[in-house]
């Protein structure tokens, strides 16, 4: 059986699936949150979180919040109130990618991951084993794709 506890994951099964997304669709998402984060934009200390579909360059849900985490939970919470599956689709935020943070991804279904900031090497490997695609960087045209390539085909 699958055990998700804290920070242990054992024998969880690799997310799968054959979504792609458009690089472009991604650095035109992260920059929508980075507009759409009100809190942020007048100088607050607040992180942005959103989820987007693969095959649009726009945002479905922005949360934000003064923790990276809380943040991503709200989004979560909302997606699930929703009704939204997170199975074809990605989530954005603008604080770095703890290992926490991609587990909290995974119990989601979600699987592509995509930060402003950078990846912790614990998120990496935890995201490689999970089957869960890492974007880090993802700013100013640019982004590192880590762990799941298959997701983010090169430009």
């Amino acid at each position: 059986s699958t055990l998700l506890r804290g920070s242990a994951v054992r024998d969880a099964a690799p997310l799968t699936g054959g979504t792609v997304f458009d690089p472009d669709d991604l650095l035109a998402q992260m920059d929508e949150l980075c507009r759409k984060s009100p809190r942020r934009n007048t100088g607050e200390c607040v992180h942005g979180c959103g989820v987007g579909a693969a095959d649009s360059p726009r945002l479905l849900l922005v949360r934000e919040d003064i923790g990276r985490h809380n943040a991503m939970d709200k989004l979560i919470g909302q997606a699930w109130l929703d009704r939204i599956d997170l199975a074809d689709k990605a989530l954005f935020i603008t604080g770095r990618i703890s290992s926490e943070m991609a587990l909290k991804s995974y119990r989601a279904g979600c699987p592509l991951l995509v930060s402003r900031k950078s990846a912790t090497d614990e998120a990496a490997r935890r995201a490689s084993a999970l089957g869960l695609t890492l974007v880090s960087h993802c700013r100013e045209g640019g982004m590192r794709v880590l762990t799941h390539p298959e997701r983010v085909p090169s430009r």
